[in-house]
């Protein structure tokens, strides 16, 4: 079963930053689709994996392309 689940991107400085979280978000075992949302700063990913592995990955990706990059879950 998938789960869709939406992280806010506190930080997101450019649209750049925006597509290479959403790139390297897409390649995490389980994630069947992630897609960032620029304008609200927000990434939403579905995925059939353990959840707070889902979200730590998501914030280290987030971390390493922008260190001023918090992730927030909703």
């Amino acid at each position: 079963m998938a789960i869709s689940k939406t992280y806010l991107l506190e930080g997101l400085c450019c649209e750049n930053c925006a597509a290479a979280i959403e790139r390297e978000t897409r390649s995490l075992a389980g994630v069947k689709s992630a897609d960032v949302d620029y304008p609200n700063a927000s990434i939403t990913v579905v995925f059939d994996a353990d959840e707070s592995a889902i979200f730590e990955s998501v914030s280290a990706i987030a971390a390493e392309i922008d260190e001023d990059i918090a992730t927030k879950a909703l």
